[in-house]
């Protein structure tokens, strides 16, 4: 393997289990890495909280990590199944006697929107995810223990510890939500088989919603599967079925949501930024952030109303690096990706999804005027065994903008499966639908006689 690589990819590290990076080995010397890292960095045990999603790999993936963690004396709480954002909001407000952070460190373990047979790592600390710097420093303690594995020495005594965040997320989440009670609002949220199955339905009924869960059981091989944010066919059938005033939808770690309304209207990342922004705790911060998959209509609609509408590349913790640069309180990926800075350093579904219905019990969606977004369509290209540089994309990229115009081509290769990613944008879907058809034709044929991985 290359040992100067970063092991981290955009938010973490992701992989089909036990075919890639995601093997017991690799997680018990990775688990020794970020603890041999923040030990030297505190030079003191720190509070490191893990949680998974509801997949089965992840049970052993966290004993694995565990032993390597735990060699330094680090104080370990183990959260169960929670969503991703339960611990982003534990790093940011779970406090000891000194109104300090309790926990310095934390690990989700989960590949998010993926299928069931992928899984993978999210390391976050107080500040968001794990910078460059720190991320090159723990894939450089990995690769020279990888080399032997028997120099890791593992304890006999765990420090490990139970920990249930619900009470917690639940009455830290009341604060921001202005309306306590909703009434007579009916609502069905599919939860993916995956960390909300069980926390959602808890926290809508906090609030006096009547709650209609589907796709939550909490078997982890099914995860993502026909249900949650991907694929909302069933939940806008329920909507229907139950006669339900929306549906929510979230993906297997809980960090993204799509809304649907009563005509089966989907409200996607873009569509929850305009909504949002309206709200008491978002309007008067003048710059919103996106990322180059934001409609052009989105960027549009902030300009008209004279706020600064910054673009960053894809991927949730470029959204949270630019947050934090511009002291902007709201971030968004079409995906359903929605940050909060006041709420948590991390995209949050089911808090998104409260805050949304919260703004509409004091503003009309027709008052906030959510605008027509220009057509988008999006393809993907398998790599299997083959490869194409960055700059050979952007170069085709270069070659087509002509073509595009007034429209916009984005083409990348994914951070967490191997295949390029294309969308075209532009005001008439059939040119769209051409120059995709050209465009993945140049792609192919530069595949075709490209380098192997």
């Amino acid at each position: 393997m290359q040992v100067d690589n970063n092991l981290f990819k955009n938010s973490g590290i992701r992989g089909k289990v036990e075919q890639s990076f995601i093997t017991p080995n690799n997680m018990l010397t990775l688990g020794y890495a970020i603890g041999y890292f923040f030990a030297k960095n505190f030079q003191k045990p720190i509070n490191i909280i893990i949680a998974t999603d509801t997949r089965s790999s992840g049970k052993w993936i966290k004993q694995e990590l565990i032993q390597g963690l735990s060699n330094f004396g680090n104080q370990l709480f183990d959260a169960g199944i929670a969503p991703t954002p339960f611990l982003a909001k534990a790093l940011k407000n779970y406090k000891d006697s000194k109104s300090s952070s309790f926990f310095q460190l934390g690990i989700m373990i989960t590949a998010s929107h993926n299928p069931a047979e992928y899984n993978g790592i999210k390391v976050m600390t107080p500040h968001g995810y794990l910078d460059h710097k720190t991320e090159k420093a723990i894939s450089e303690i990995f690769a020279k223990y990888i080399q032997d594995i028997h120099e890791i020495h593992i304890p006999i005594k765990s420090t490990l510890q139970k920990i249930d965040l619900l009470e917690f997320y639940q009455r830290n989440t009341q604060t921001l939500i202005k309306t306590k009670k909703f009434n007579q609002l009916k609502i069905v949220i599919d939860c993916a088989h995956g960390a909300t199955y069980k926390v959602a339905q808890t926290l809508f009924e906090s609030f006096g919603i009547t709650t209609i869960p589907i796709n939550n059981s909490s078997n982890g091989s099914i995860i993502n599967h026909m249900s949650g944010c991907g694929d909302p066919k069933l939940l806008t059938q329920a909507i229907q079925n139950y006669q339900a005033h929306w549906g929510c939808a979230f993906d297997g770690d809980g960090d993204r949501v799509i809304i649907v309304d009563q005509t089966g209207k989907v409200f996607d990342g873009d569509d929850l930024l305009v909504v949002l922004s309206q709200h008491p705790l978002i309007r008067s911060n003048n710059t919103v952030i996106g990322t180059i998959m934001n409609n052009l209509a989105v960027e549009q609609y902030f300009s008209a109303l004279h706020k600064t509408f910054i673009r960053t590349d894809v991927g949730e913790k470029n959204l949270i690096q630019a947050l934090k640069q511009h002291n902007a309180i709201i971030g968004s990926e079409p995906c359903g990706h929605i940050t909060i800075t006041k709420h948590a350093l991390c995209s949050d579904g089911i808090f998104a999804a409260l805050l949304f219905f919260d703004t509409l019990q004091q503003q009309s969606l027709a008052d906030i005027n959510v605008p027509v977004k220009l057509p988008q369509i999006h393809t993907t290209i398998p790599l299997g065994q083959q490869n194409i540089q960055d700059s050979t994309i952007q170069e085709l990229i270069q070659s087509h903008i002509d073509i595009v115009n007034p429209g916009r081509i984005i083409a990348r290769k994914s951070n967490t499966e191997p295949v390029i990613r294309i969308m075209i944008e532009h005001p008439n879907i059939q040119e769209a639908k051409q120059i995709m058809a050209l465009f993945t034709k140049q792609c192919k044929r530069h595949l075709d006689k490209g380098s192997k991985l």
